[in-house]
């Protein structure tokens, strides 16, 4: 299905991605007084007065003019973004004159011409605006903004619908996280997934600041995968700007669908793994661990027995979740990955029958710890993850070995939920 993309150009540190998130309500990028802080291109879903569309923010464009590895991967974003746009929103700092980087971006825009509105930022009071009120800059239709307190947001919104020649409806995706340590290969994986190079692909660690999204729809099925910074132990983080990356990936963790836990095969696994872990057990989301760079192992016969139960010795609390061998430069193992996680969302919500409930109930232990601790009723509360409630007949402390009982006869019996990670609450019985 096509998607009208809107994408924000402009120099570094005009205010592109503080606009960005004021326009989508979300701070979904990230924002700091260090030129150069947005790398990747982040894309989301914006829906104003009954109409959707993609918005793009973008790095300065100043790097389609400079030579490093990471400025070429920039450049060449840019200007697959800048072909694709249906609207380009050229973005200016209104409290200075032109630049001469300005001039520059404006000869890097001419091919698109046709496409771009100039949108004046900063004008965050009455006599900024009265300056370029009525104002046609180079040509170009002209939009005033603050991206800071808001002030023309909603009109640029209403400019940007008049613009667009499609009404097309976005559908609804489910959301992919992928997380991991920096440099295990995560943006390798989502461009290895979509079959192009969408996001940026570098050396250096945490080439990824922003959380990246990219849409994908396979057998009619549409998919949001979230690209996002690798998390390292905090006394390790350079900046003000990774911890930010850092927050936002652990908030992505909460708000996602699935989970993809990213490890590398080709270095050894470490506590900060156990933390991802952790965290990934903790949002009670599907989870597949990627090991990738698998082609950089040396294959046996138990290669893959070794790999598998070193990566149970590491993550433990990640028992329920499917290990796949995985290399995104291959690639290998990823065919059917999308599929794979289709199936565990469906089970992610499965609602078991009462037949079910009660084939379960009658394998349970109705008495533990010297039978001085009586189950009294087991039932379904939730779905998304599986919940469920066990009612306890006891006044003694409730051990958690109890749990994990119930938790492996609930599994063993449901070999369908084997995948899928499970909640189960122990209270007293009223009155108890």
């Amino acid at each position: 299905m096509y998607h009208p993309l809107v994408a924000i150009v402009g120099r570094a540190n005009v205010g592109k991605s503080t606009l960005f998130n004021r326009l989508v309500s979300a701070p979904l990028a990230i924002t700091d007084a260090q030129a150069g802080t947005t790398r990747d291109t982040n894309i989301t879903h914006l829906e104003w007065r009954g109409r959707d569309f993609w918005l793009a923010d973008s790095a300065g464009l100043e790097a389609v003019t400079e030579h490093s590895s990471l400025k070429q991967s920039i450049a060449a974003q840019h200007k697959k973004l800048m072909a694709e746009a249906q609207v380009l929103l050229w973005l200016i700092d209104g409290q200075v004159n032109l630049t001469p980087t300005d001039r520059r971006i404006a000869r890097l825009l001419k091919p698109h011409w046709s496409k771009v509105r100039l949108v004046v930022n900063k004008v965050d009071n009455p006599t900024i605006r009265r300056k370029f009120s009525g104002q046609k800059i180079l040509g170009l239709p002209t939009s005033l903004v603050s991206g800071k307190n808001g002030a023309g947001a909603g009109d640029l919104l209403d400019d940007i619908i008049n613009t667009l020649n499609t009404s097309a409806t976005v559908p609804a995706a489910i959301s992919i996280v992928l997380a991991g340590k920096p440099n295990v290969g995560k943006s390798s994986l989502v461009n290895a997934i979509l079959g192009e190079e969408r996001s940026l692909v570098d050396a250096t660690p945490h080439t990824t600041r922003d959380s990246q999204r990219s849409w994908v729809t396979r057998q009619q099925v549409s998919w949001c995968l979230v690209d996002t910074a690798g998390i390292r132990r905090q006394a390790g983080a350079a900046s003000a700007v990774e911890s930010k990356s850092v927050r936002q990936t652990l908030d992505n963790l909460n708000k996602g669908q699935v989970i993809f836990l990213v490890l590398d095969a080709g270095s050894n696994f470490t506590w900060q793994d156990q933390r991802l872990g952790e965290l990934v057990e903790a949002a009670g989301k599907p989870a597949i661990i990627l090991l990738n760079k698998i082609d950089l192992v040396t294959k046996t016969a138990l290669t893959d027995k070794k790999l598998s139960d070193q990566i149970s010795r590491w993550l433990p609390m990640l028992g329920w979740a499917k290990i796949k061998f995985v290399s995104a430069l291959k690639p290998e193992g990823l065919n059917a990955i999308l599929a794979e996680a289709q199936e565990l969302y469906e089970l992610w919500q499965y609602k078991i029958s009462e037949a079910q409930e009660e084939k379960i109930w009658n394998r349970l232990p109705k008495s533990f710890g010297s039978n001085q601790i009586r189950l009294v009723k087991f039932s379904q509360t939730r779905t998304a993850p599986p919940g469920f409630d066990v009612v306890l007949g006891t006044r003694l402390p409730i051990p958690e070995a109890l749990r994990h009982i119930i938790v492996k006869i609930i599994r063993r019996e449901l070999p369908i939920l084997k995948h899928t990670p499970l909640r189960v609450a122990l209270r007293r019985k009223s009155g108890v």
